[in-house]
């Protein structure tokens, strides 16, 4: 099992956004977890990935 915190954030001009805070492990794609599949696959956007892991892991969600 992959731990996963979050913090979902609402602001007062409507945005609702939620922050992830996990280790590098929940980012795996061989194979990827199930849950870490559907979080991507709802949307995500990467604000900092200076070693592409996060970009890779989108690419394998969007090619399965």
């Amino acid at each position: 099992m992959l731990l996963f915190r979050s913090k979902r954030v609402y602001y007062a001009d409507g945005r609702e956004v939620e922050f992830g805070i996990t280790t590098v492990d929940w980012a795996r794609i061989d194979p990827v977890d199930a849950g870490t599949r559907r979080v991507v696959a709802d949307g995500m956007a990467i604000l900092s990935d200076p070693d592409n892991i996060l970009q890779a892991l989108i690419e394998a969600v969007a090619g399965a």
